[in-house]
C-alpha cells in the first residue's frame, strides 16, 4: 500500500499496520516550519492540531503548556469576551490584557463620577474599580458598543455557531429562539428537538458493489436494492423516487425508482452519459432537475439534464482530484472538494462554473464527504478521513468550526436529517449518528459494511421540494441552470448559442424526447436480473434452470437416455425436446448418398441398355 510521504509520521494510522508511525521513519521525517509540531516521541503533527484538547502524539506532549482558558473565574478575576479570566486589577489599567481587548472596553475615569451618581450612564451594568474610575459592560445577549462604550448592542445569536437551533433560528433582543420548520415539529415546541411528522426514515448508502438501504424505525438493514461493480457517489430525487450513483470501474452514471417494498430490488437505468471516466460525487438539483457530477480522471465538474442528456463541463480547470458534490437549487451555489495531496481544498461557485472561490484550504487532510442543511440556512458540512473530523462552516466559509474529533474514526462520507449526522466509517466498516452539533454520544447503526463510500438519507422532507426554480420562467431549448441571480441557459458541450435567439437557443441537434422513468421494481422472478436494453426496454436475465418471459418457468429436468451405438443422444429444454443436430444430420446424409448411389446406377443401367 503507498501512501503520500507527508502523510508518514503525522500520528494517524494511514498503513493500518502502523509502519508509518514507527519510532525508526519518524526519525527521519523532516518537522520544521511554522504548520508542523514535533512531539516528544519525534511524531510530527499538523500544527494546527497543537492545543486542541487532543493526544494527537499518542504521548500527550502536544497538548503541553497551552493553558487553555478557563470555563468559570473567580470573583476577583474578569472574564474576558473569549472566556479567559485576568485579574480585576488588569482591567481599565490602558493596558489590554484580554486576548481580545475586551478588558479595555467600557472602561470611563471621569472627575470623581462612579456607579452611584446614574449608574454611571451605563446602559445596564455599572462596575466601581475605585480611583474615580469604573467600567460598563452588558448583559447576557449584549456587547458593549465599541463606539459608544456606555451603551449595549444586541448579540445575533443566529448569526453564528453555538445556538444549538436544529433548524430555524429566531433572534430576539437579547436572546434567541429555536423554531422547526414545516414538516417537522417538538414535542416541546421549543424547536429544539425537530422530529419529522413522517417518521419512515431511510438510510441508502453504497457497498462495494451494492446500494444497500437501513430502515431507521423498524431497525431493518436490507440487502441490496441496486448491483453494479463499484458504486461511489449516490443522491436521492425525492419529487420523482429516484436514486442517482456513480459507478467508478463501469465509468458510467445509473437511476433507479427507489421500491416500496424493502424486499424488491430496483432497476437500473444506465443514463449513458459519453465521456465519463470515472465518475465520483454527484448531487442533484431537484429544483431545475439536472444533475451534476465530479470526474476524479477527467479532472471536471459536469452537469447533465436529469435524463443524462446534453452534458456539459461546468468546472474545468485547476482541478486535481475533484471528489465530493452538494449543489444548493435555493441559492444557486455549488459546493466541492478536491482531495489532492498537495493542495487539499473545497470550493464553491455558481452552478453555471462562475464566480468560482476556495472556501477552505488549510488544516485539512482529506475533505471526503460535503453535505448541506437545507433547514439550517444552508450551512455546509464535510468529513474528513485523514484527520477523522466533522466540521462546518456558513455558505460563505465563514465561521467554521469543529463539530467533533473524536470517535469519528476515518469518516468517508455524510449526510443530515432532523438534529442529526450520519455518516460512514470505512476503516470500521459501519454506519453511525450523532448529533448535528457534537453534544451526544456517536451511536452505531449497522457494522461490518464491506468498504461504504457513500450515504444519503431518503425521506420527503430531506429538503424543501416545493421551492420554484427561476428556470420555470425560462425558454432554454437545452439546459437551464440555476444561479443566485436567478437561471441561465446553457448548451451541450462543444455547442453554443444560435444567432439572434437571446442565448436562449442551442446550436446542437434538436432537442431529445425525456427517458422513460425506470420501473419501480423488477419484475422477474426466481433470482432472475432486470437489464435495460437501448431501447429503454426492460427484459429479465434467468438464472440456470429457469426460462420465460419473467423467468417464471422451470426448465424440465433432462431425461437419461441411454446411448445408442452409432447415434448421439437427445437433449430437452424447458419448452420442449430438441434433437442433437448430429442426431438428424447422420442419417440424412446417409439416406442422400444412398439416393445418389441409385440414381447413378439407373443412369449406368439406361445407357448400357
Amino acid at each position: 500500500m503507498c501512501i503520500p510521504a507527508s502523510w508518514r509520521c503525522d500520528g494517524s494510522d494511514d498503513c493500518g499496520d502502523e509502519s508509518d508511525e514507527s519510532p525508526a521513519v519518524c526519525k527521519t521525517v523532516n518537522c520544521t516550519g511554522s504548520d508542523r509540531f514535533l512531539c516528544n516521541n519525534f511524531k510530527c503533527v499538523p500544527g494546527w492540531r497543537r492545543c486542541d484538547g487532543i493526544d494527537n502524539c499518542g504521548d500527550a506532549s502536544d497538548e503541553h503548556f497551552c493553558n487553555l482558558p478557563e470555563t468559570t473565574c473567580n470573583a476577583d478575576q474578569f472574564k474576558c469576551s473569549d472566556g479567559h479570566c485576568i485579574s480585576g486589577d488588569h482591567v481599565c489599567d490602558n493596558s489590554p490584557h484580554c486576548p481580545d481587548m475586551s478588558d479595555e472596553i467600557g472602561c470611563h475615569k471621569d472627575n470623581g463620577a462612579t456607579c452611584a451618581d446614574s449608574n454611571g450612564g451605563c446602559e445596564q451594568n455599572c462596575t466601581d474599580l475605585g480611583q474615580d474610575s469604573y467600567y460598563c459592560s452588558c448583559s447576557d445577549g449584549f456587547q458593549v458598543n465599541p463606539d459608544n462604550p456606555k451603551e449595549c448592542l444586541d448579540i445575533d445569536e443566529c448569526a453564528t455557531w453555538g445556538n444549538n437551533c436544529p433548524q430555524e433560528c429566531i433572534n430576539m433582543k437579547g436572546s434567541f429562539k429555536c423554531r422547526c420548520h414545516e414538516g417537522f415539529s417538538d414535542p416541546q415546541n421549543r424547536g429544539v428537538t425537530c422530529k419529522s411528522d413522517n417518521s419512515r426514515i431511510v438510510i441508502l448508502f453504497t457497498v462495494g458493489d451494492e446500494v444497500r438501504q437501513y430502515r431507521y424505525k423498524s431497525k431493518e438493514y436490507t440487502n441490496q436494492i441496486i448491483s453494479g461493480v463499484r458504486t461511489a457517489g449516490i443522491d436521492v430525487d425525492m419529487d420523482r423516487r429516484l436514486v442517482y450513483w456513480t459507478d467508478t470501474s463501469l465509468g458510467a452514471i445509473y437511476r433507479a425508482s427507489v421500491p416500496k417494498d424493502d424486499k424488491k430490488k430496483a432497476v437500473p437505468q444506465d443514463l449513458e452519459i459519453s465521456g465519463v471516466l470515472r465518475p465520483e460525487g454527484i448531487s442533484i438539483d431537484w429544483a431545475s432537475k439536472n444533475i451534476y457530477w465530479t470526474d476524479s480522471l477527467a479532472r471536471t465538474i459536469r452537469v447533465a439534464n436529469a435524463d443524462g442528456f446534453y452534458s456539459k463541463i461546468v468546472i474545468g480547470t485547476d482541478l486535481t482530484r475533484p471528489h465530493a458534490i452538494a449543489v444548493h437549487p435555493e441559492t444557486g451555489y455549488m459546493y466541492w472538494t478536491d482531495t489532492s495531496e498537495h493542495k487539499p481544498r473545497i470550493e464553491r461557485a455558481w452552478m453555471t462554473g462562475a464566480r468560482r472561490e476556495v472556501l477552505v484550504s488549510e488544516r485539512l487532510g482529506v475533505p471526503s464527504g460535503l453535505a448541506i442543511d437545507h433547514y439550517m440556512g444552508g450551512r455546509v458540512f464535510w468529513c474528513d478521513s485523514k484527520e477523522n473530523l466533522i466540521e462546518s462552516m456558513k455558505p460563505d466559509g465563514t465561521d467554521r468550526v469543529i463539530v467533533t474529533a473524536t470517535k469519528t474514526f476515518n469518516p468517508v462520507a455524510l449526510d443530515l436529517f432532523e438534529g442529526s449526522i450520519y455518516w460512514l466509517s470505512q476503516s470500521l466498516g459501519s454506519l453511525a449518528s450523532m448529533d448535528k452539533f457534537g453534544k451526544k454520544q456517536n451511536t452505531t447503526i449497522q457494522t461490518g459494511l464491506q468498504m461504504p463510500r457513500a450515504l444519503k438519507v431518503f425521506h420527503i422532507n430531506r429538503y424543501n421540494i416545493s421551492v420554484k426554480s427561476a428556470c420555470k420562467y425560462m425558454t432554454c431549448s437545452h439546459l437551464c441552470l440555476t444561479t443566485p441571480e436567478g437561471a441561465q441557459c446553457a448548451c451541450p458541450e462543444g455547442a453554443g448559442f444560435a444567432p439572434n435567439t437571446g442565448n436562449t437557443v442551442c446550436d446542437s441537434a434538436y432537442p431529445r424526447p425525456e427517458r422513460p422513468q425506470p420501473e419501480e421494481i423488477c419484475r422477474c422472478l426466481n433470482g432472475g436480473i432486470c437489464e435495460t436494453v437501448k431501447d429503454f426496454h426492460t427484459i429479465c436475465s434467468c438464472p440456470p434452470g429457469f426460462t420465460g418471459e419473467l423467468c417464471e418457468s422451470k426448465e424440465s429436468p433432462q431425461p437419461d437416455i441411454p446411448d445408442i451405438p452409432g447415434q448421439n443422444r437427445t437433449q430437452l429444454s424447458g419448452s420442449g425436446s430438441s434433437v442433437d443436430p448430429a442426431a438428424i444430420a447422420l442419417p440424412l446424409m446417409f439416406l442422400v448418398l444412398t439416393g445418389v448411389v441409385i440414381a447413378a446406377a439407373i443412369l449406368l443401367f439406361r445407357r448400357k441398355g
